[in-house]
């Protein structure tokens, strides 16, 4: 049970990874771990606590086969504003491979901070997903894109953004407020191994608009790499998807 004391319940004061467990296997850990111990510091965390989180990661894992895991970690309560206590708590969950026949986007404006350098930490604080992707479900979508009110494209409520322009350059948001995915980094060293040109930069709602994005993707560790078959009435291909296989990054369809 958590404490009602705890400061991750109390404040959001915490951090969190969720990692997909296959076949008992902990996949991509090494870069779960690097992102939580990078937001750690940066966040004023202790390393240790970072270590004890992934101790608990790897005894639940024994008790499941295939699913999701998070691990959530609160700061320590001593010393810091308001109060409260620590703790670090496992949580699984079944992964649920999504509809892969659709996948609707809307465009959420107003919900993408560029200069929100919190956003780029994997924290409790989380209201901004929640109502990103309640806001989506109730306009008839499944997810919703984060847009900045100057047009600027962020992320969905979960995953990254990637976009295949006409000639076969893969654009992608840079991390000015937004998560540095652990799929994401997988994406791109992927695409640059097979020689194809990703440009991390800024990108807006006009570029998908221009008639010259022919594919968008959404990527996150529960499915992989997902096409998008639609942004508010725009219509996407899957071609470049099927050609560059990412079958393999989970060992299913995606």
């Amino acid at each position: 049970m958590i404490s009602s004391e705890d400061r991750g319940f109390l404040y959001g004061d915490s951090l969190f990874e969720t990692v997909r467990l296959k076949g008992g296997e902990l996949l991509w850990e090494e870069r779960h771990y690097a992102r939580m111990l990078n937001s750690a510091r940066e966040l004023g965390f202790k390393d240790e606590r970072v270590g004890e989180a992934f101790e608990a990661l790897h005894e639940a894992s024994h008790q499941h086969t295939d699913g999701l895991l998070r691990v959530t970690l609160s700061r320590e309560g001593e010393g810091v504003a308001f109060g409260g206590e620590g703790s670090c708590h496992v949580r699984w969950r079944p992964c649920v491979m999504p509809d892969a026949d659709a996948f609707r986007l809307c465009i959420v404006e107003g919900a993408y901070f560029p200069q929100d350098r919190l956003a780029e930490h994997k924290t409790g604080s989380y209201l901004r997903a929640v109502m990103v992707r309640r806001e989506a479900i109730q306009r008839g979508f499944h997810d919703g894109v984060r847009v900045s009110l100057c047009g600027r494209v962020g992320e969905t409520s979960t995953g990254n953004i990637f976009i295949v322009r006409r000639g076969g350059v893969v654009w992608t948001p840079c991390i000015e407020g937004i998560l540095p995915g652990v799929m994401r980094s997988v994406v791109i060293e992927r695409l640059r191994a097979q020689s194809v040109e990703v440009e991390e930069r800024e990108v807006y709602v006009d570029d998908l608009r221009d008639g010259e994005s022919e594919e968008v993707w959404v990527t996150n560790v529960a499915f992989g790499v997902r096409g998008v078959t639609e942004v508010d009435a725009i219509g996407f291909g899957f071609k470049f998807l099927k050609d560059n296989d990412f079958v393999d990054l989970l060992g299913e369809a995606s």
